[in-house]
């Protein structure tokens, strides 16, 4: 995968497997809804992710560690409040922050305590 036009040091992605999504409703009063989005976006990284700060009862079973491996398949939709210049241009802009969120900097990654602080953090990268 490629994080800032640069191979990502311990980043992959299958390529060409998310599909993009549309919905698109026009009502009679001529208000329009978009929603766009994709689906199956397939991540993995082989390091810079944990599984630490969580809380602790009698039922945990696996021990905090800072060290495993970290893959997801990513569904992302975004609401459109008036028609885009381009659909595809804004696609890829999302995507791309996305990616950049799950895998930080292409030669050093960035660390992540836990899956739900990297999907927080994909999600404020979108919305910057």
């Amino acid at each position: 995968v490629s994080v800032a036009n640069q191979p990502h040091n311990h980043g992959f992605a299958t390529t060409g497997c998310e599909t993009r999504t549309a919905k698109v409703e026009v009502h009679r009063t001529g208000n329009y809804e978009i929603l766009s989005g994709f689906k199956d976006l397939r991540l993995c990284k082989t390091t810079q992710s944990g599984y630490e700060g969580y809380l602790h009862d009698q039922y945990t079973l696996l021990p905090d560690t800072r060290e495993r491996l970290l893959a997801s398949s990513i569904t992302c939709t975004w609401r459109y409040y008036s028609t885009a210049n381009s659909f595809d241009e804004q696609y890829e802009a999302i995507k791309e922050s996305i990616i950049e969120a799950f895998f930080g900097h292409p030669k050093t990654g960035k660390y992540s305590p836990s899956v739900q602080k990297t999907l927080y953090e994909m999600g404020e990268a979108v919305i910057d």
